[in-house]
């Protein structure tokens, strides 16, 4: 658990550190998605980044929760106190 958990902090600090070097004009730079050459979609970098990291780390961590809540598990507070901590 210690290594996995370390692993999960040094590739969030190397995250952090990689996006402050990013000036704000390179995040809004157009990202294109395509698929055999063709255009699917095209959003500026920041929004992708929102969508396909931050978003989908969030939806893991709510598929997390209801396991651990199938398992009878008290959940932890992601964003604050949960139904299972009660004071």
């Amino acid at each position: 658990m210690a290594d996995l958990l370390k692993t999960c902090d040094d590739n969030v600090a190397n995250g952090k550190h990689a996006l402050a070097g990013v000036a704000d004009a390179t995040l809004m730079q157009a990202w294109r998605f395509k698929v055999m050459g063709r255009l699917r979609f095209e959003r500026p970098r920041v929004a992708v980044f929102r969508d396909f990291t931050l978003s989908h780390l969030i939806h893991h961590r709510g598929q997390f929760s209801v396991y651990l809540r199938l398992l009878n598990v008290p959940v932890p507070g992601s964003y604050g106190p949960t139904a299972d901590e009660q004071p």
